[in-house]
């Protein structure tokens, strides 16, 4: 899937997901609202291609207020819904400066 697409997708494709998403241990858990914001312009960090129903991918968005996301997201081109599975604030001691390599 080219990287176009799915950066596009947020703004034209349904959002499906929880009020507050399953989060990694430690993380800080982040309100619906704030996944939108960060899709808007998402960076891609890692493919995960052998995830199941659906290839996943962990992005990095920033909210309104410049605050940085990593969404883990699949999308499913057969529905036209990008499912949201993971956002969370990364933690600044585990991720290098731009969050997107792990220290």
């Amino acid at each position: 899937m080219a990287v176009s697409t799915i950066k596009s997708m947020p703004l034209k494709r349904e959002l499906k997901g929880t009020a507050l998403i399953n989060t990694p241990p430690g993380s800080r858990r982040t309100p619906l609202d704030g996944r939108s914001e960060a899709l808007i312009k998402p960076n891609f960090i890692k493919e995960y291609p052998n995830d199941t129903p659906l290839k996943s991918y962990l992005l990095l968005g920033y909210t309104g207020r410049n605050r940085p996301l990593h969404v883990v997201a699949a999308p499913d081109e057969d529905s036209d819904i990008l499912w949201i599975i993971t956002v969370y604030e990364p933690d600044k001691d585990k991720w290098n400066k731009d969050f997107t390599k792990r220290r």
